[in-house]
């Protein structure tokens, strides 16, 4: 009896536990599946190299073929956000990533512009708009709320490494061995990220849970033998039933276009696809335009690139949390109009220093301004902001080098980068001026229970 001592709630270890290990197991399974899907799509940002290279295409089908990944995604969009709310988010991550692979191996088998480069190129859009719904939702799902900006900045780093691995990779093994190395090498990375996908264990879905409940209800009144009592209930409740089913099918195929009535959702579009297109045409153009400036590789601006973003989000997670979300997105969103404006004055030598810029500016944006839509809008529709992000930036990218490539074709590179400077200025001062994206920069979330606060 002397040997016990009575330990208060304070004193016991568990909460200082879950702080060591905020970031579960399965959480980190997610970041390792993102990572090598990312490392699959990272290569293809090699694309415009690849077209000029081998096939020697002129600026307006750059545009067009680079775009193409963007207005599939957004085209696949709705679809994948149903999918994300209503399978196993985990299979959603498998199948694109497995899309991610028939795709890459595809490339192996251009030698011309056609068809088939645009069929891989949808194949490539419908991975991206699975993956990463799936990818933002299911770290929204598996970390702490009040780690939710560190959380998707980790998620993004994740990706953001393979921005640098992969072109430092592809690069010199394309001038070596050739491009159809460098592809079956992407399939291969997508192989993967699909079999580790399928190993993740989530939460089920609402539909899913509920019908196991429904079954579970079922069975117990099996055992207690009301057998007369449950088929009464089940006359009674079958229509009701079938009813909400149906409204539910509705309101799925609908959800994202009803959370797009809400300002919040429209401004956060807005914000997404101008800033979008930026990023599109800087990732696009700054190939061939630095070529044409004399560079022999590239590679070296997304290694810059992703080095900065990585740096931020990893290091500096938690400035958004901590300093203002609105503040700080804002703060980096005019940094991105900036640096996007600067390159119109590339100098070859400078193609990483405006790498590493870029990638600073984004490294702290996109966190932030995603923290910012997933706070001010309600839990229930989380699944459908993540998709909103997903489709506004990709039909950004799809906008942004497919327009600007018409431009670039007439008016010459450095026209780009001012005209998509001139977007993201527009973005920033939406995002200024909105009440809504303000407000929802000011909440903060509820403190949890004492014996959770270290969750």
């Amino acid at each position: 009896m002397s040997g016990l001592r009575i330990v208060r709630r304070e004193e016991r270890s568990e909460p200082a536990t879950a702080r060591e290990h905020w970031l579960g197991t399965d959480a980190l399974l997610v970041l390792v599946v993102a990572s090598t899907w990312g490392f699959a799509f990272s290569t293809f940002y090699l694309l415009p190299t690849f077209l000029v290279q081998e096939l020697g295409v002129g600026p307006a089908e750059i545009g067009f073929v680079v775009g193409i990944l963007g207005v599939s995604t957004v085209a696949f969009t709705v679809l994948a956000a149903d999918w994300v709310e209503r399978l196993p988010r985990r299979h959603a991550m498998a199948f694109g990533a497995f899309a991610m692979a028939v795709a890459a191996v595809g490339f192996t088998r251009v030698h011309a512009l056609g068809p088939a480069i645009e069929v891989l190129r949808v194949l490539q859009g419908i991975s991206y708009a699975l993956v990463v719904t799936s990818v933002g939702t299911l770290m929204a799902e598996l970390v702490p709320h009040e780690r939710l900006s560190q959380a998707l900045g980790l998620s993004g780093a994740s990706m953001l490494v393979m921005n640098a691995v992969a072109p430092a990779v592809a690069e010199p093994l394309a001038a070596t061995v050739g491009w159809r190395v460098v592809f079956l090498l992407a399939a291969l990375a997508a192989l993967v990220s699909a079999a580790l996908a399928l190993r993740i264990r989530e939460r089920a879905p609402v539909a899913v849970a509920t019908r196991a409940e429904e079954r579970r209800r079922g069975a117990h009144h099996a055992h207690d033998g009301r057998r007369t009592d449950r088929m009464h209930d089940a006359r009674r409740t079958a229509a009701p039933t079938r009813a909400v089913a149906a409204a539910a099918a509705l309101a799925s195929r609908n959800g994202l276009l009803l959370v797009l009535r809400g300002r919040l959702a429209r401004q956060y579009a807005i914000i997404l696809t101008l800033s979008g297109a930026a990023f599109g045409a800087v990732f696009t153009f700054q190939q061939p335009y630095a070529l044409a400036l004399g560079r022999a590789r590239v590679g070296g601006f997304f290694v810059a690139y992703a080095a900065a973003a990585i740096l931020v989000r990893v290091g500096f997670g938690h400035v958004p949390d901590r300093f203002g979300r609105h503040r700080v997105a804002l703060a980096a969103l005019v940094l991105y109009a900036a640096v996007v404006l600067a390159m119109a004055a590339m100098r070859p030598g400078l193609l990483e220093v405006f790498g590493a810029v870029f990638g600073l500016a984004h490294g702290i944006f996109y966190p932030a301004i995603n923290a910012l839509a997933l706070v001010g809008s309600p839990v229930h529709e989380r699944g459908r902001i993540v998709a909103i992000f997903t489709g506004s930036f990709s039909l950004g990218l799809w906008a942004g080098p497919t327009g600007l490539g018409v431009v670039a074709a007439h008016l010459g590179y450095p026209a780009t980068f001012v005209v998509a400077a001139a977007g993201v200025t527009v973005a920033a001062t939406i995002l200024h001026r909105s009440p809504e994206l303000r407000a929802a920069g000011a909440l903060s979330l509820p403190a949890p229970p004492a014996q959770q606060a270290d969750l």
